[in-house]
């Protein structure tokens, strides 16, 4: 997943469209990615950012 989302994310020049969702009974919210690791996904917000570890993402999607 990380290999796909790196992918992804150098296709759209650093700013990739996402659907995340957060938990199994919370709807997708659109997000779009500016980083990502072994660690975890950093969305554009913020000043530097919003980072959430990998752990906090129940499921993330690319979106077209």
């Amino acid at each position: 997943m990380i290999d796909f989302l790196e992918e992804w994310l150098k296709m759209r020049a650093g700013a990739a469209p996402v659907w995340v969702t957060y938990g199994p009974d919370h709807a997708p919210v659109e997000r779009v990615l500016k980083a990502v690791d072994a660690v975890g996904v950093v969305f554009h917000g913020g000043q530097r950012g919003e980072a959430f570890p990998w752990h906090a993402i129940y499921k993330i999607t690319p979106k077209p």
